[in-house]
């Protein structure tokens, strides 16, 4: 039992704590559940309030979060039509 909790745990922390850049900066249950839009909005959002406040922070101009993937995989087949 106290394997299995800790697998469960490690898995858990994976798909719903850890951000992937080629996600976006996304967690994988933000993708799955196909929140990852809105949370994109979201995000620009708050950019876009930290850019108004502070501009001088921002030396590279108006921030833009991360561009979501058009697809993703955990195993990608050899051949994906792109």
């Amino acid at each position: 039992p106290r394997i299995s909790a800790a697998i469960w745990k490690c898995a858990t922390c994976a798909t719903v704590g850890s951000r992937a850049s080629a996600l976006g900066l996304m967690t994988p249950q933000a993708m799955h559940n196909g929140h990852a839009r809105e949370l994109r909005q979201k995000r620009q959002q708050v950019l876009l309030k930290a850019f108004a406040a502070t501009p001088q922070r921002f030396v590279a101009g108006v921030p833009i979060p991360p561009k979501l993937p058009m697809q993703i995989w955990i195993n990608e087949p050899k051949e994906v039509a792109r």
